[in-house]
């Protein structure tokens, strides 16, 4: 671990030098980072002396040390849950187990109600010093969730909501649901109490994520602020909306997405591992790329994306992906947006179920040429529409027609 300090322009009252924790990377002999991390809350007040701060100087850092720290957890045994859906959402039997770090045992996807509480506690903290630093524009979202889901994972999406609509801002959450493994125009499940007071669309059918896509037609879109496309095994035991939201409207990204973890040590996360939830001490960070797993994607961009939907095979998403990864790109090269792609650094847990191709739903994980065009002239004037009333630049077709969609066609 290593603690500096320098020289700081300092208000009228406050010390004229500060602390700053540099790195918290394993150093020779440690056997982990997490060992890195266990130094922190020692470290912090002898520190803040060497540097001739205030006694109290070290006290929030080192509360928030000992949150990272003091937390003992039931580690699970269970298994990669990819085709195991009666199990889903369950912790398998636990052994009791220290853990000597927080993020050791978020980022290994461990469980435990102590650890999901004891990272809320964290992130809440965090989530207190950006606010002092920079406040978030007063404002309530409306977000519509679109959710593929087999019968098995409406239990996931049932906890997802109750904790979405629990918010502090007091954000609405309406949900979009395509059960997929149901045959076409089949008699839909039961809705239980708690999920049905969301529901504004349900669909039955096999079918691909271009396939439900289609079902989101603009007008029907257009009554909220951001769509967020998610897959069905993705749970929100260690994500924070309240978090999330202070980067939505602080830094105003039209496509984002919350880092990932695996729900074991084992499972897979993403392939992207850029988008893995990490020690950095960044809450969020720009992407190349954000994938289809879970984004969120400002209403604004939705017409000129479901136009592309309406046009490709539908057995893949790979161009969808690709046309909102550039739109997003190219808002920041004319200067529409503060911020290209952004991950934001409280994690979804993915259980890999990885069946959307299983039966009837013929899906494919690749670019397919047809698909690739670049922007055309109407995805372009649907942009100008959407985005030029706020940035000038946007306002001109050619700012946005050719351009490439498909990065590796």
């Amino acid at each position: 671990l290593r603690a500096t300090s320098r020289p700081q322009q300092a208000a009228r009252g406050t010390p004229a030098r500060a602390v700053f924790i540099r790195h918290t990377s394993a150093m020779p002999g440690m056997r982990s980072r997490a060992c890195a991390a266990a130094a922190l809350a020692s470290c912090v007040r002898a520190a803040a002396a060497a540097a001739d701060c205030p006694a109290t100087a070290g006290e929030g850092l080192e509360e928030d040390a000992s949150a990272l720290l003091q937390v003992r957890v039931a580690r699970g045994r269970a298994d990669d849950l990819s085709d195991d859906f009666s199990s889903l959402c369950a912790p398998g039997p636990g052994e009791e187990r220290e853990i000597s770090g927080l993020l050791d045992g978020v980022l290994d996807g461990v469980w435990s109600e102590p650890l999901e509480a004891a990272w809320a506690d964290y992130q809440a903290s965090s989530l207190k010093h950006l606010e002092e630093a920079k406040p978030a524009p007063a404002r309530k979202l409306r977000i519509l969730m679109a959710v593929p889901v087999s019968n098995g994972m409406l239990d996931i999406v049932t906890y997802n909501m109750k904790k979405l609509s629990n918010n502090k801002a007091g954000d609405v959450f309406k949900l979009a649901l395509f059960h997929y493994h149901d045959e076409e125009g089949h008699h839909l499940p039961p809705m239980n109490a708690d999920l049905a007071p969301h529901v504004v669309y349900r669909h039955a059918g096999p079918g691909c994520k271009v396939d439900f896509w289609r079902h989101l037609a603009p007008d029907m879109v257009a009554g909220f602020d951001y769509l967020w496309s998610s897959d069905g095994d993705v749970r929100t035991d260690y994500f924070s909306w309240d978090f999330y939201r202070y980067h939505l409207l602080t830094m105003g990204p039209l496509v984002s997405q919350p880092s990932i973890i695996g729900w074991t040590a084992k499972t897979r996360s993403s392939d992207h591992p850029r988008l893995w939830a990490n020690y950095s001490s960044s809450t969020s960070w720009e992407i190349d790329m954000v994938e289809m797993q879970t984004p969120l994607i400002s209403t604004k961009i939705w017409p000129a994306i479901f136009t592309r939907a309406e046009t490709v095979n539908s057995t893949s998403a790979w161009a969808i992906e690709g046309i909102w990864n550039r739109i997003a790109h190219t808002a920041k090269q004319l200067g529409c947006s503060e911020v290209a792609l952004l991950v934001v650094n409280t994690p979804m847990r993915h259980a890999n179920c990885f069946d959307l191709g299983n039966g009837a739903n013929k899906c494919v994980r690749k670019y397919l040429q047809e698909d690739c065009f670049a922007i055309s002239p109407t995805e372009a004037d649907l942009l100008v529409r959407e985005l030029g009333g706020a940035c000038a630049a946007a306002r001109d077709p050619l700012a946005w027609q050719g351009r490439k969609v498909c990065a590796d066609a």
